[in-house]
């Protein structure tokens, strides 16, 4: 019996490993592209591309493992039946309820481990990431690293530089317009200049070069500079966005407890058992109890938005996995292609199910985790019937 069960889990484990690698590199690079949207890549190396799919790839764990994992079974069923060895198990007088049970045990190993990772590592793994985007990155804005031929903006600087000698870091054609406080721009010119940091701060040192202030009459008043320091702009160190993901799930119990407290005092929404539709309330805030914003309401509706996404991501593991291996199972000569459609019909229908349980707007803490948890409860129940039948002829 043992020798089954690594069998068996290695027919599985095969295309679920093969899922998790096409759909993970689908999900990083679309998150990759969505994060550096509207960001310059000038600053990036190609360690800083790794390091990011490195931290996205457990942040999408917990919505790619049940897909995965429910693809793997259906394929791995499919080709077992297609090529008679189900036939030849039932034969030798094993019930399909044996050759199933190593795969749901696995399915509840995978659903507790994702639970795992969401609230473990996705914190953490998101906070790197914000403090790669936000901080490290934006501080590398320096003049030393643009790129030549192009112009760069930093902060109140537009910058071009022609070119730039390797060996001696020195810059050559550099032009600099840097708009003044009263809206005047002033002109920079040098055939070469040097970036260096004195006591910290960031300086242009240029031996000899123009400066080019405007006048009235629209004249331009030229003056020559030599051993000029100009002070260059500090990076820009850019807020680390909060988000909710960011926080384990006992940290977002104890910020629904603190969030709830404060709407119960204001003496309105008492028990927060009716649904609250957001969009309602920012159009009508008379609807708002005295005290209460409709930011704290919108805090509230997204931490247990957060929190039952922790609940339904990890039971949907386990859940498909109920339905799809004795379905896949029984799937007689219908191969690899009846367990690709199975597996197919099994996720339209969860996420139907999944999108009509998201509630339109604030409820209760236990009625939305209650409607996290509705379609993995549902799909159970029919995988229970689906197993307890199984061996029925």
């Amino acid at each position: 019996m043992r020798l089954l069960t690594r069998y068996t889990l290695r027919e599985v484990a095969i295309p679920s490993a093969l899922a998790l690698v096409v759909i993970g590199f689908i999900g990083v690079a679309a998150e990759l592209r969505e994060r550096l949207r509207g960001m310059s890549l000038t600053f990036f190396e190609l360690m800083d591309f790794y390091r990011l799919a490195v931290w996205f790839f457990p942040t999408l764990l917990p919505y790619v493992v049940p897909v995965m994992y429910l693809l793997g079974t259906m394929m791995a069923f499919g080709g077992l039946a297609q090529n008679n060895e189900i036939v030849a198990m039932k034969a030798a007088g094993i019930p399909l309820k044996r050759i199933v049970a190593p795969v749901l045990a696995l399915g509840v190993l995978l659903s507790a481990g994702a639970f795992v990772v969401q609230d473990r590592v996705q914190p953490e793994a998101l906070k790197r990431i914000s403090l790669l985007i936000y901080r490290e990155l934006p501080q590398r804005a320096t003049l030393d690293v643009l790129t030549p031929g192009v112009m760069h903006e930093l902060d109140k600087w537009r910058v071009y530089i022609g070119g730039r000698d390797r060996a001696t870091g020195m810059l050559r054609d550099v032009d600099i317009l840097e708009t003044q406080d009263s809206g005047e721009v002033w002109l920079y010119h040098a055939a070469e200049a040097r970036f260096t940091h004195e006591d910290g701060r960031p300086e242009l040192r240029i031996p000899d070069g123009y400066l080019i202030m405007p006048e009235e009459g629209g004249r331009a008043n030229i003056t020559r500079i030599q051993g000029f320091r100009l002070r260059a702009p500090a990076p820009e160190v850019r807020d680390i966005p909060t988000l909710k993901r960011m926080l384990t799930t006992r940290e977002l119990l104890a910020l629904d407890k603190e969030l709830s407290d404060t709407v119960r005092r204001s003496g309105g929404l008492a028990d927060l058992s009716a649904l609250y539709a957001i969009r309602d309330l920012a159009g009508h805030p008379e609807r708002l109890p005295q005290g209460v914003s409709i930011d704290t309401v919108a805090d509230l509706y997204e931490v247990r938005s957060e929190l039952r996404e922790r609940v339904t991501m990890p039971l949907a593991c386990i859940a498909l996995c109920l339905v799809a291996a004795p379905l896949a199972v029984r799937g007689g000569r219908g191969g690899r292609s009846w367990g690709f459609a199975i597996g197919f019909a099994v996720c339209l229908a969860y996420y139907v199910m999944w999108v009509a349980a998201i509630p339109r707007g604030l409820c209760s803490l236990a009625e939305s985790l209650a409607r996290g948890a509705a379609p993995s409860v549902a799909l159970a129940c029919v995988g229970a019937v689906l197993i307890w039948r199984v061996d029925r002829v």
